[in-house]
């Protein structure tokens, strides 16, 4: 028989034991026969570690995964994040080596791989809502201020700031913005103009008016700024 037969080791594997062959063949052990001079071949088996998965700002499902050192990562998930584009995992939160589902698991103990992200730019559109504007777009990035915004004229008009919608009901916000809007439907901002005739007619019409008639002189106010 062979007797005792030494244990082989290798980082990242666990021994399996002694074959015939260095892929398949027959195990031998302490007690095989010996029949003739053989060359004997250490089997292995990579061991397992849990892969954790680090959104890095963003957030990903599954949280983790099990892999086997010495094979590939294979499948990877994919992780999401408001205003970025995924750039790929990593290992490391910034720098690091890039990991793909062909990368070879070279680590033998659990690890975490981190997403990195690229911001996203939008289109600004500016509709001058009737007046004229130089600037018909600017490029802003996700989560940065807008900056200098174009300042739009209209005959008979005072321009009154950048709205999100024709109805005013959301005015433009000098300070830091995050649009929610993916990049294939730009932001529009809508100008509002103040109405310089009908403000003067208003301070006309408060003077003219007897104090018995000032409700009706409102209610033909507001029916003025509607139209």
């Amino acid at each position: 028989t062979y007797g005792t037969l030494p244990t082989a080791t290798r980082t990242g594997y666990t021994f399996s034991g002694w074959y015939t062959a260095a892929s398949g063949g027959t195990q031998v052990t302490s007690s095989s026969t010996v029949t003739d001079n053989v060359t004997l071949y250490a089997h292995w088996t990579g061991i397992s570690c849990t892969l954790t998965y680090d959104a890095n700002g963003g957030t990903v499902s599954p949280s983790s995964k099990t892999v086997t050192y010495g094979s590939t990562y294979d499948t990877l998930a994919s992780p999401t994040r408001t205003g970025f584009t995924f750039a790929g995992w990593y290992t490391e939160a910034s720098g690091g080596m890039q990991v793909t589902s062909s990368t070879t698991v070279s680590t033998a103990s659990n690890h975490t791989i981190y997403a990195h992200w690229t911001v996203n730019n939008y289109t600004i559109t500016f509709n001058p809502n009737g007046g004229i504007v130089d600037t018909a777009k600017k490029s802003v990035a996700y989560g940065a201020a807008y900056g200098t915004l174009p300042t739009p004229t209209r005959a008979g008009y005072t321009f009154d700031g950048w709205y999100f919608t024709d109805k005013y009901e959301t005015k433009f916000p000098i300070v830091r913005i995050y649009p929610p809007r993916p990049s294939k439907n730009p932001a529009i901002l809508f100008c509002d103009h103040m109405r310089q005739h009908i403000i003067q007619r208003f301070k006309a019409i408060l003077f003219q008016k007897r104090e018995q008639h000032l409700f009706q002189s409102l209610i033909f106010l507001l029916l003025l700024f509607q139209g």
